[in-house]
Formats: C-alpha cells, sequence, structure tokens
C-alpha cells in the first residue's frame, strides 16, 4: 500500500489474460510453479496433460489464480527473481510501476457495486443461483479478504484460533496435537490464511469465524459483504445450494464451519444411571465424523456434525437416520431429533423453496424423512441410486471407515478408461411409444405405467413429473432400469436423466482392474482441465465428483457391493403420443430408423369396435394433424403408426401390441369383443404390412384395475426382447452430457470435436448417433438427409417448439407478418421465433418436407400484402390459417398411393420440384393449409394442388399437356427421392358415382389413367379435354413399373377369401351360383371356390382401368352376398349380407357400397 492509502497496481490481482502476455519463462513454467507455491501433484497433472511449454504455462497461472484468492503482481515478480529470471520480472514490474495507482475506496466501491447489482438479480433456476455464488466468492476473495490480511495482527489471531480448537474439538485430541503443531510454526498473516483455508476453516460460507479471529478493527470490511451474505441465504433452498455444489466442484467450500451444522439431539433414557455415562456409552457406537458431543441443561445430548462437505449432506442424513447407531438408540428407547442449526457460524437454509428458513424439527421415521434426506437435486451418491431401484442398502459402517489398499483411480485413469474404446459397458436401448384412437385411454395407460414405475421404487431419484392428460405432440418420460441377476426383474423408476452415465459407471467396477474391490478414486482436487472442450471439462467434473463418493463404501460391504452393481442398464424413453403435423412427419422421415421401438396400441371397445372403419370427425376449424386423419379409417390410422418400428436392414417381428380397453364389460363379453376387433384387425394389417410387427394376440385390459398388467409385460420385453449392446464407455458419458446441454442441437462439427477427445473416430461417430437415434434418445435427421448438419440432442423439446410455432396463426405473428397467413413466411418471423437457432430449425423443416426457400421472384401476393423485394422468405403451408378443403372434384385427376405405402407426396415437395421445372411459375396466395396454388404464366395455366392424404388432388385449370407432363415428372422424382419403395396411380372419378355421398377421396369410384374403359365417363363432354390431356401425358411419361400401384390381389389372399365365402356359405349347391357371380366356369371338385377366384383374377387383371381388388370387393358384395342371402331363411339373410360386406371391406378397406 502506498502512502495516502493508495494502492499500487503491483499488490492488485492479476488475470490470466496478462500472465499469459508478460511472462515466457519457457521450460521454467515448472520451478515458476513451485515458487508460486502450487501443489507438486497438480504440477504434475499440467505436465502430463498439456504439451507444449506455453499451454503448461498456461495451464499453472490458471490453476494458481483459482487456488490463490490472495495472488498479486508482487508474488509474480518475487517468484521470477528466486528461478532467475530478472529480465522478465523488471520488465513486469517496470510495466505495472508505470500505470497510475487507484484510489482504493473509489475502486473497490466500483467493483463491489457490480457483484451487489448481479447478486441481487431474481434467481428463476439453479444457474441463476450459480452466478450469485460466483459473484459471492468473488467479492469475499477479492475485496474483504485482502484488505483484511493487511490489518490482521496474526499472533492475536493465532491465539483466538486455539481457543476456537479447543472448544469445539476438546474431545479429540490427536486432532489438537497435529493443529495445535502448525499452528506454532505460523509467523506470516498470509500464511495463516492459507493454513484456515487449507483445513476448510475459512471459505466465502464462512467468513464469520475469520471476522472473530480478525478482531474488531477489522469488523467493518464485513458488513456490506455480511448482508448480501444473510440475503442471499435467506432465499436459497438446500436442494438448489446442494444442486450448485454438485455441479460447480469450484464453488464447493470448506466444511467445518461452512454448511449447516447438524445437531442430533438425544432425551436422555431413564436406563442410564448419570448423563455421563450415557454419553461415555455412546461413544463407540456413533460414526468417527462427529466432532462433538455436549450435555444440554434439559436432559439432553447434542451430537454435532461438521466435518461433511456440502455436496455429501445427504449423505449424512442418511447416516444419522438410518444407520445402525440409530437403531441402536431407538432400541434403548433414545428419542433422536435432527435439527439445522445456527452455530459456530453454521448457515440457516430453508429446507424447500417454500420454507421460511427458521430452525425445525426433521421428522425421525424414514417413511416421513425421504424427502428430506434424499432431495431431487442431491448428488447421485450409492445409497441414492442403489437403493430407490431396491437393489442394496448400505449403511455408514459403526466404526471408523478403514482405508484399504487397491487400485487407486485418479482422473488420468478415468480419462483413459473413457478414451479406451474396448471399455465397454452392457446397454438395453428401448423406446416405447403410447398411441391410441381418441378416447382409447391411452394417456390413462400411460399414467398408470407410470404411476406404478414411481410406487415399485422406495424413493425416486428425480421429481415426478407432472402428467398431462391432454397434450398435443409427444409428451416423454425418461426411465432406467436394472437388474442384479439375469432373470429377476428389473428395477424400473423414472430417473434422473444423468443418472444413467452414474449406473453405467458403476457397473464398469465389474470389469476395472482391481478385481472383487471397489476402486479406491482420488479424493484430491480435480485438475484444473481434463478435457480442453469446456462441456466435456465441466461435465468430467460433476460426473468425478459422483465417484469420489465412492470412497464412503466400508470395506466389509465391498463384496456385496460388487455383487450388487448391475450388470448392464436399461435405458427406456417412454412416448406418448398425440395427434401433431410435426410428429407424423417426424415419424414418417424416422421410419425404419428407430429400430429398438416398440409400439402399444390402444382402442376402447365401448367407443371403437363399431366405428373402426369410419373416418375421423374433424371439425372444418381443426388443424393440428387433421390433415392426416380425415381421408383414412380410424383402424387404418391406428395400423399404420407400426411402420414406424420398423428396421431399414432385418426384418423385426412382434414389436407392436394391441390393448383392447374395457371398463363395464364383463370377462365373457370381453373376450368376445377382442375376438370381433382380432378379425377386423388381422386383414387389416395383412394388407398395411405391419402383419410381422403386430403382436398376433390382442391384449383385453380393465386400465382401472389391472394396470399392473402393462407393467409385466413391460418386464417381458426387458427380459426376452431387448438384447443387450455392448457400447463405449465414452458413449454414455458424451450422451449424458447433452442433457445438461443448454441447446437443443449440436453440430457435427462441435460433435465429432467432441467426440474426438472422448477417443472416438468418425466410425464410432456415426455408430453413435444411429444407436441414440434408434430408441429416440436423440434424432439425427442426416440419416435421412445427408446434408443436414447438425443431431438434435432434445428431440421432444425441438418438437414442441415446432409446435408452438406452427400455433401462433392468427396471432401477433400474422399480425407483423401478413404473408404468414398465406403460408409465406419471412425470415425475420423465423429469426424471431428461433433466436439464434433458426437456421438449424428451418433447414430441419426443409429436411422433413415442410418448408422450401422461395425467392420473391416465385410470389406473387395480393395487391394489400406487400413483401421485401431484397427479403428471405419459405413456403411452409402448415402456417396457412385457412380450413382443410376436403370436398371432392370430380373435374380433377387425383393421385392416390398403395395401402401400404408411406405419404411421401407433400405439398411442399410438388411446390419444389414444380417451381423448379415449370417455364415461369409463381406461387399463388392462398389460405388453404392442404391447398398449394402454382400459376405457370407461359401458359396461363393454374394448378391447384390438394393434400387429402392419402389422396392428392391435381386441378388443372385449362387442360395442358405440357403443364399435366410437368405433374407426371414432378411426381416421379418425388418418388424417386424416397427412401420407402412408393407405388401410385392417376385416377379419375366414374360419372356414374354419386361424389357428395363419397366419405373418403379412395373409397370412390374411379378410372385408373390413361386407359378408361368407361363409355359414360369417355361420352361425357365435360371430361373430354381434360381426360385427353391427361392421357396423352401419361402415354408419353408412363409410371415406371416399380412405382405402379396396380391393386392386385396375392394368390395367398385369393386362397383366404375362399375359405372365407366357404365358411360363410358352406352348401355345396351354392357352388355354381359362386361361379356365375364371378362368369367362369367350374373345373375342378377339390377347391371350386379357390378356382373360380383363381380363373376370374386371370381374366381380369390386365383389363385396361380394371383394380382387381376393388372389382373383388364389389362382386363380393353387394352381388354375391344378396345372391347368397337369398337362398337362406329370413332370420339368417341380414347376418349373411353382414358378413359379405365385412369381407367386401377387408378385402378394399377404402371400398364402400353406394345404394
Amino acid at each position: 500500500m502506498e502512502e495516502g492509502g493508495r494502492m499500487s497496481p503491483l499488490d492488485g490481482r492479476p488475470t490470466l489474460d496478462e500472465l499469459a502476455r508478460y511472462i515466457t519463462v519457457g521450460v521454467k513454467w515448472n520451478l515458476l510453479g513451485v515458487q508460486l507455491k502450487l501443489d507438486d501433484r497438480l504440477l504434475d497433472v499440467i505436465d502430463h496433460d498439456k504439451h507444449s511449454t506455453e499451454d503448461k504455462l498456461c495451464a499453472m497461472f490458471q490453476a494458481w489464480l483459482h487456488e490463490k484468492p490472495e495472488a498479486t503482481r508482487r508474488d509474480v515478480i518475487e517468484a521470477l527473481k528466486i528461478i532467475k529470471d530478472l529480465d522478465i520480472a523488471e520488465k513486469y514490474e517496470k510495466t505495472w510501476k508505470a500505470e497510475k495507482s487507484v484510489d482504493p475506496p473509489k475502486n473497490i466501491e466500483k467493483s463491489l457495486e457490480r457483484c451487489r447489482s448481479q447478486i441481487e438479480k431474481p434467481a428463476e433456476n439453479e444457474q441463476d443461483w450459480t452466478k450469485k455464488f460466483y459473484y459471492l466468492k468473488e467479492m469475499f476473495d477479492r475485496h474483504v479478504l485482502p484488505p483484511i490480511m493487511e490489518l490482521i495482527r496474526v499472533d492475536d489471531a493465532k491465539r483466538r484460533f486455539r481457543k476456537t480448537l479447543h472448544n469445539n474439538f476438546g474431545c479429540n485430541e490427536e486432532f489438537l496435537k497435529v493443529h495445535r503443531s502448525d499452528l506454532d510454526k505460523i509467523e506470516k498473516v498470509e500464511d495463516f490464511v492459507r493454513f484456515l483455508i487449507d483445513l476448510n476453516f475459512l471459505s466465502y460460507l464462512n467468513f464469520q469465524h475469520l471476522k472473530e479471529l480478525a478482531g474488531d478493527d477489522c469488523a467493518a470490511y464485513f458488513s456490506d459483504y455480511e448482508k448480501i451474505y444473510c440475503n442471499v441465504f435467506s432465499e436459497v433452498s438446500l436442494p438448489h445450494i446442494a444442486s450448485v455444489f454438485r455441479n460447480n466442484p469450484g464453488l464447493v467450500p470448506g466444511g467445518i464451519f461452512g454448511f449447516p451444522t447438524l445437531k442430533f439431539e438425544l432425551k436422555q433414557p431413564k436406563s442410564y444411571p448419570s448423563l455421563q455415562d450415557w454419553i461415555t456409552s455412546l461413544h463407540p457406537r456413533l460414526p468417527s465424523h462427529i466432532a462433538n458431543i455436549q450435555a444440554g441443561d434439559d436432559g439432553s445430548v447434542t451430537i454435532t456434525y461438521t466435518m461433511y462437505p456440502p455436496h455429501n449432506f445427504s449423505f449424512v442424513l442418511s447416516i444419522l437416520e438410518e444407520s445402525d447407531f440409530v437403531k441402536f438408540l431407538v432400541s434403548n428407547e433414545v428419542t433422536p431429533h435432527l435439527k439445522l442449526c445456527k452455530n459456530e457460524g453454521a448457515l440457516n437454509l430453508p429446507l424447500t423453496d417454500h420454507d421460511d428458513g427458521d430452525d425445525s424439527n426433521i421428522k425421525n421415521s424414514t417413511q416421513d424423512s425421504k424427502d428430506t434426506k434424499s432431495p431431487p437435486d442431491s448428488a447421485p451418491l450409492p445409497n441414492q441410486i442403489l437403493c430407490p431401484l431396491g437393489i442394496q442398502q448400505f449403511d455408514c459402517p459403526v466404526g471408523p471407515v478403514v482405508q484399504h489398499e487397491g487400485k487407486m483411480s485418479t482422473t488420468k485413469d478415468l480419462i483413459a478408461k473413457l478414451k479406451n474404446p474396448n471399455n465397454k459397458i452392457k446397454v438395453q436401448p428401448a423406446l416405447l411409444s403410447f398411441n391410441g384412437l381418441p378416447k382409447s385411454g391411452k394417456t390413462t395407460a400411460v399414467t398408470r405405467f407410470l404411476d406404478y414405475v414411481v410406487e415399485s421404487s422406495l424413493d425416486p431419484i428425480s421429481k415426478k413429473i407432472n402428467r398431462p392428460e391432454e397434450h398435443v405432440g409427444i409428451a416423454a418420460y425418461d426411465l432406467i432400469a436394472v437388474s442384479s441377476a439375469h432373470g429377476n426383474d428389473y428395477k424400473v423408476t423414472e430417473a434422473a436423466q444423468e443418472s444413467s452415465f452414474a449406473f453405467g459407471v458403476l457397473s464398469l467396477f465389474q470389469s476395472m482392474e482391481a478385481k472383487e474391490r471397489v476402486p479406491l478414486i482420488d479424493t484430491s482436487p480435480i485438475p484444473v482441465k481434463s478435457f480442453d472442450n469446456f462441456e466435456l471439462d465441466d461435465h468430467f467434473r460433476y460426473m468425478y465428483s459422483f465417484l469420489q463418493s465412492q470412497n464412503s463404501i466400508p470395506k466389509s460391504a465391498e463384496h456385496s457391493f460388487l455383487q450388487f452393481v448391475p450388470e448392464g442398464i436399461a435405458l427406456v424413453n417412454i412416448w406418448d403420443l398425440a395427434s401433431s403435423n410435426t410428429v407424423h412427419h417426424l415419424l414418417s422421415a424416422l421410419e425404419g430408423y428407430l429400430f429398438n421401438s416398440y409400439l402399444w396400441l390402444f382402442v376402447d371397445l365401448e367407443n371403437d369396435l363399431g366405428r373402426l372403419d369410419e373416418n375421423f370427425e374433424i371439425p372444418k376449424t381443426g388443424r393440428d394433424g387433421a390433415i392426416f386423419l380425415k381421408q383414412r379409417p380410424r383402424l387404418h390410422y391406428l395400423l399404420r403408426s407400426c411402420w414406424s418400428t420398423r428396421d431399414n436392414h432385418k426384418q423385426r417381428k412382434r414389436v407392436c401390441t394391441m390393448f383392447a380397453n374395457h371398463k363395464k364389460t364383463g370377462p365373457g363379453e370381453a373376450r368376445d369383443k377382442v375376438s370381433m376387433l382380432k378379425e377386423k384387425v388381422q386383414p387389416i394389417a395383412n394388407h398395411i404390412g405391419v402383419s410381422e410387427l403386430l403382436e398376433d394376440r390382442i391384449e383385453g385390459i380393465n386400465l382401472e384395475q389391472d394396470h399392473k398388467r402393462l407393467h409385466d409385460k413391460f418386464q417381458l420385453i426387458l427380459k426376452d426382447e431387448i438384447p443387450f449392446d455392448e457400447i463405449p464407455l465414452s458413449w454414455l458419458f458424451l450422451r449424458s452430457l447433452f442433457y445438461r446441454f443448454k441447446k437443443m442441437f449440436v453440430s457435427k462439427d462441435e460433435l465429432m470435436e467432441m467426440a474426438k477427445e472422448c477417443g472416438m473416430d468418425e466410425c464410432s461417430v456415426d455408430d453413435f448417433c444411429k444407436f441414440f437415434t434408434s430408441f429416440g434418445s436423440i434424432i439425427d435427421l442426416s440419416l435421412v438427409d445427408p446434408d443436414y448438419q447438425h443431431v438434435i440432442v432434445k428431440p421432444v423439446t425441438f418438437l414442441e417448439s415446432l409446435d408452438k410455432f406452427f400455433a401462433q396463426q392468427n396471432g401477433a405473428a400474422c399480425q407483423d407478418y401478413p404473408t404468414m397467413e398465406y403460408g409465406i413466411v419471412p425470415e425475420k418471423a423465423c429469426r424471431k421465433s428461433f433466436k439464434d437457432d433458426w437456421p438449424i430449425f428451418m433447414d430441419a423443416l426443409v429436411c422433413l418436407n415442410l418448408a422450401t426457400p422461395v425467392t420473391t421472384r416465385f410470389l406473387e401476393m395480393p395487391p394489400n400484402v406487400l413483401l421485401d423485394r431484397k427479403g428471405n422468405y419459405y413456403y411452409i403451408p402448415l402456417c396457412c390459417t385457412g380450413p382443410l378443403i376436403d370436398e371432392p372434384d370430380p373435374f380433377s385427376v387425383h393421385l392416390l398411393t398403395n395401402i401400404n405405402t408411406p405419404h411421401f407426396f407433400k405439398q411442399v415437395s410438388f411446390a419444389k420440384q414444380l417451381l423448379d421445372t415449370l417455364p415461369e411459375p409463381v406461387l399463388v396466395p392462398c389460405k388453404s393449409m392442404n391447398q398449394t396454388i402454382i400459376k405457370n404464366l407461359s401458359t396461363d395455366t393454374i394448378i391447384t394442388i390438394s393434400s387429402h392424404v392419402p389422396a392428392i388432388k391435381l386441378k388443372v385449370d385449362k387442360p395442358n399437356e405440357e403443364v399435366c407432363a410437368f405433374i407426371i415428372q414432378a411426381t416421379e422424382k418425388i418418388a424417386k427421392e424416397s427412401r420407402i419403395p412408393v407405388k401410385y396411380k392417376f385416377v379419375q372419378f366414374c360419372s356414374k358415382s354419386p361424389v357428395t355421398k363419397v366419405e373418403s377421396l379412395p373409397s370412390a369410384s374411379y378410372h385408373r389413367l390413361p386407359k378408361i374403359m368407361c363409355k359414360k365417363c369417355r361420352k361425357d363432354p365435360r371430361f373430354d379435354k381434360l381426360l385427353k390431356a391427361w392421357t396423352e401425358a401419361l402415354l408419353a411419361n408412363e409410371i415406371p413399373d416399380k412405382f405402379k400401384a396396380t391393386g392386385e390381389v396375392k394368390i395367398d389372399e385369393l386362397s383366404e377369401i375362399a375359405e372365407r365365402i366357404r365358411t360363410i356359405s358352406p352348401a355345396t349347391d351354392n357352388i355354381s351360383d359362386i361361379a356365375q357371380v364371378f362368369g367362369v366356369e367350374i373345373s375342378t371338385e377339390e377347391d371350386p371356390i379357390g378356382d373360380i377366384l383363381m380363373k376370374w383374377n386371370v381374366e381380369k387383371k390386365n383389363a385396361g382401368d380394371f383394380e382387381p381388388r376393388r372389382a373383388l370387393a364389389q362382386l363380393i358384395y353387394p352381388t354375391l352376398g344378396e345372391v347368397m342371402a337369398g337362398k337362406a331363411p329370413d332370420e339368417k339373410k341380414a347376418g349373411i349380407r353382414q358378413k359379405y360386406e365385412t369381407l367386401a371391406k377387408e378385402i378394399d378397406v377404402y371400398y364402400q357400397f353406394v345404394p
């Protein structure tokens, strides 16, 4: 300090940047670190981990600044002089002597104000609290501690401290002897302060002790800090502070006086003659972590635990409430009461966010104290992970923890294991999706299933998630399951998402070098930098702090601990699917890549059984997902969702299960209805192509009473169906990091950079992405489109953001950006919705064929809607605000896909292709979300494309062969882009068909183009020009055979149909009538009905616009049904007609008989 109270810059704290700029000592960096009083082990770690001397010097200075809050520039200069780098020392000293001295009160006040303003900001989450504690620490280290060190009198402080040691640790003579000896050697103030810090008697949270040691002269320096400190701790909850300290090792304060002093008050039992005798009898049975035992005036004994750092606080509670000595006390009529007490600088913390902060009794019973002993945000210690799953309970040892010989695992060891691809763990990945018809009980099933999972565990690791009854998109839940022995039931819980890595590390214990011994984890401070990447380094610190807690396992429990450590883990994502455009498109795009997924389908027997062949009732204002439901029968829609479980490379079988929910139905009636449901499901599943994926058996279930069966089914899947995959430990480490990642995405380049630090090569990264995508843990859209350069690490949050974006119609967004009403979305609106991530979101929408970029030259907006001619736009039909257009049009051509073909023809796909290929195209304004209008200026032709899944309506206002050819070519290009085989056809409604009575477009009577055999349609002048244009265009641009939808009936299907006819009409005299209906002659007696159907099929197979499947359905009903009903008794006629109508619907699910 200079004269006049002015502080020299040399007494100021240096920054890492200036040290790196001015200090260049080459290979002497290690010697400089020694003179700056850094630990030799820390210097060895830096020497091992860094390559260049510059990096080593920088890491050393970083560690020094972190470890020494009192660091000054003078310390650096003195150290440089000792190692004989006089020139650098002189230059550095002159540089800062040239700086003007500063007025300390003004400078400190300015810096304090900055800290104060940051600390006083409201805190809403863990990140906010972390910032508060960092500023609190900075305030103490830089603006409270340095001036006190100038004023403190070391002899007085040492005398006061000796008294404190005696008062608090008088019962531990060995402890006093060691620290008194160390204290006697101290002569300088800075050495005394370092002594306090090193032994955890001093930190920014237990400054009260320093305040007493420093004396009254220093009290003023604490006043401002103490006021802010008290305000912080009057607001923060214990779960928040525990989480902050767990995730930020650099913030962990000293533990003896710095964290809550826990007082365990014991009422004296009558069976002991005196209080002192009783205290003496307790000593051998109490854990070694006790700092003090005192007798109270009211006949009680207070045992004070003060030796734990904050991240072990929950473990302390566990010891106090559940260990052997407590059981001993209770057995001897001792009544324990646990209190958080304000004692000797201890903190007075509220137990929850809503607590008033006063000292309060914590209930002593195990059941009532679960929330206290294992708060949701507490560190994942062995007891907290294994106990909730019912695997094994480890009590704290009665005597001192005996340190034993074993393999000492340091950070270097674990990093080496992380980076070694041969270190693998066993993981069972699974995505279990719940889907069902509206009001089928699907969401109830999810809730019942998860409630059972939670109830079956002793104590969930994380907070119970709020489960909405109705939602849009996907509601997702994470489960973790472990089994300690083959064949045993899995213990399942809703786990904290980070717990997956904790279990992975535990399972790795079995394969570590120290066989049959729990590896000792080095408890020394974690090196300053273990990974160059900040996120990896932060996550490694978080994870390593968990491993350090394993030293709390006593030697006697090692074998049983290893015995109960799970061999592997099951990581399970639960998806509750709801009608959503984004969900539909995402699942469609990922077909074949979710190959570790399982699907449970739900049908309500009372509400759904009689309506499975009906279409959904969608209101005109219906938007989200409605476009995909309107034109499909209910059962058809439900079964098509099984496609999401397919594997691109191998056949999967029986991975989808249908549940038939019944409430009031009796057992017998329920079985009959389940049988009826099965009869409806099987033929449709065959047509759609999901019969191999779907289990044969339909599970009847009462979700109000039998929900345990869901859990039993889940257990069978885990035990018998999901194999273990052996994956590198680095995969689980990297994936668990992204749970703590702030962003929804990670770029492929950033992922590759992280992966390389974890010892992964490019092939390993590709396999990593495929593996975690296979059960919905992440979504790698580059599997769909190699040009997409990001991985979605939070899929559900991503979908929620998209749904929110599409839900902003008719709101402020459309007022600010009027073009959005027409699906023309300006880049500015995307920036506003998605912030800095807007390019990533828009690229994803383009990848999913939900958006395409357009320039203003392709846009023709109404006069009152202005365009920014320099702006960029996207065409996104789902942003349109108008209603669905679903009326059939007899004067349009329709593009139909096969029943077993995914919906790949999307409006955006057509818009993109036609804008690229038409000579002079422009997009015409249209507010209907399922309609796209494109005008070709060169021919003055307007093309209207309306999506009626599974049909696309193609209307050309002026029939033009050239324009029709462009549409046909665009369709073929879209089909070629599909990863899954696509079958399609162009059709024209028959003029005989009353279009107004058609429920869905595929159910109407139509002709396949280009050949039309119907005389009435050919002679109708209204169709003449239209048919001619399309016919000529299709003849010139024929659909490739691999894309043709022929509507053929397979031979095995014909055999099944013949057997069904034989069952309905078994009389032999019916054969001739059947032959007459089909117009063929009988040529065999062995299988006459089958022979009739085969001959008919051969004769009609290639008959122009004839479609065998539809024609066969028309002959079965009403023609054959009426003939057979006419021969039956009156009481059976209706039943026979019903059976033939059902058979016709099974042959062609879209067939609709219109009288």
